[in-house]
């Protein structure tokens, strides 16, 4: 996970306390050096779509605007230090979902997420060869009480990743040994200095986009969020 997909769900999760939040993983699918292994999965951004229950007609446009996004742009991975070889690796594209519940002690994966994991995970069957055998989406949840201790200076992350179970629901635990931030404490010491600076540091989702008005739109892209960009590549 990119240091910059991290930060920007973290801030999206601190930004509004009192609300469930849901957003967009973006990155590719690596295929594995082992004949047989599971794929790597690269995540590079994160998109953030609201901070209240997602509704079918929001969740229709943010989808459209994601896949537009990555087709359109020029998003960079991190740790990508020489060129890739095209074949080893996926386009850019939706890779999953992230969330966080609305109260502190509530970390249990809602209805909603899985609803929407459903939902990519028939996309993504539906790209067939395109994807490395295996490959899978993912979806993460904020775990309030570890966020909590983050936000006090806890060096612990408060992301937990989740893969698809034997009753193909995404609840199955991903273990931690399988897991990891690009940057390691970096990461994590990013994330924690944007909390600290969370009113300058603004981020905004499809909703504050939506709700924003004509004049305010342009101040409000979801998609790139200029400001975390700038924030995350300074520190």
């Amino acid at each position: 996970v990119s240091a910059l997909a991290h930060t920007k769900i973290i801030l999206h999760a601190v930004q509004n306390p009192h609300a469930q939040i849901h957003g967009i993983l973006v990155g590719r699918y690596r295929k594995p050096t082992t004949s047989g292994a599971t794929p790597i999965l690269q995540i590079a951004e994160a998109f953030p779509v609201c901070h209240s229950a997602p509704t079918k007609p929001l969740l229709d446009m943010a989808f459209r605007l994601a896949e537009a996004y990555c087709k359109g742009s020029s998003i960079a991975y991190d740790n990508d230090k020489e060129e890739e070889d095209s074949s080893s690796s996926s386009s850019t594209q939706i890779v999953g979902w992230y969330t966080a519940n609305e109260r502190l002690d509530d970390v249990q994966l809602s209805p909603s997420a899985l609803r929407v994991m459903g939902t990519i995970a028939a996309a993504a069957t539906q790209q067939g060869e395109s994807l490395p055998a295996n490959a899978e989406p993912c979806l993460f949840l904020v775990n309030n009480n570890k966020l909590g201790e983050m936000m006090l200076g806890g060096e612990e992350g408060a992301l937990e990743a989740y893969g698809r179970d034997a009753r193909k629901q995404w609840q199955n635990p991903v273990p931690s040994s399988h897991f990891a931030l690009a940057d390691g404490s970096c990461a994590l010491a990013k994330a924690a200095c944007s909390i600290k600076d969370k009113k300058s540091v603004r981020l905004f989702d499809f909703e504050d986009h939506l709700h924003g008005g004509a004049e305010a739109i342009k101040d409000s892209d979801w998609l790139s969020n200029p400001t975390v960009s700038a924030f995350v590549q300074k520190s």
